[in-house]
């Protein structure tokens, strides 16, 4: 299989990423200035604060499911905040969230749900 490498015509500022083995790299665009991985690599637990421009951002550490159990705290919702609107981006999430989570969100104007076609 031949491996075809695209990259976009302008370089991202900001990039966000999970560490799942079908869908990520750590091979990121030099020219980012920002990469925001969704778990910590040293096995603890995420954590972004991030204000750039006229965004704020910040994660809500997740749990992520594998071909091998579950990986706690192993992905991020993440969450923008611009001007007077807030998006998150579930990212890879395959659990429901807990009181805690849902009180680190905080008010949510606008939700991303990915969708891949994979139950619970």
């Amino acid at each position: 299989m031949r491996r075809i490498t695209l990259r976009a015509p302008v370089t991202p500022d900001i990039v966000m990423n999970n560490a799942h083995p079908t869908h990520y790299s750590d091979s990121v665009e030099p020219r980012v200035k920002y990469i925001l991985r969704g778990w910590d690599p040293g096995g603890g637990v995420a954590s972004h604060r991030l204000e750039y421009r006229d965004v704020r951002i910040h994660n809500v550490a997740t749990n992520v499911r594998e071909f091998g159990g579950t990986r706690y705290n192993g992905t991020s919702i993440f969450v923008f905040e611009i001007a007077d609107l807030c998006i998150a981006h579930l990212g890879h999430l395959h659990h429901t969230l807990t009181q805690s989570h849902l009180a680190d969100l905080g008010a949510i104007d606008v939700v991303r749900v990915p969708v891949d076609g994979v139950g619970r």
